[in-house]
């Protein structure tokens, strides 16, 4: 399409998209510890997760959660147990 439109039979769609996104909720405040902990940045993490330093900074702050097929990606990086990452663990 020269115009710039595309076909409906070109473009996958935003559903397409959305469809694929499917985050679950973390434990930021545990994220963002261990990060420090380790000594890491932003940026490190972001690079040895598979995700964009604004990304981690997003997820640290609550704004977005973590893909699923990251999550033991994370717990690899930061040196925590995948629950510890993902779920708020509630007091006895």
């Amino acid at each position: 399409a020269e115009d710039g439109i595309r076909d409906a039979h070109e473009s996958r769609g935003l559903g397409d998209v959305y469809k694929r996104q499917c985050y679950v909720g973390v434990n930021m405040s545990k994220i963002k510890e261990a990060r420090i902990r380790r000594g890491l940045t932003q940026i490190e993490v972001a690079e040895r997760v598979g995700i964009t330093p604004a990304a981690v900074s997003r997820i640290e702050r609550g704004k977005m959660g973590v893909a699923p097929k990251r999550a033991l990606r994370w717990a690899d990086v930061l040196g925590l147990p995948v629950d510890d990452i993902l779920f708020q663990k509630r007091a006895a």
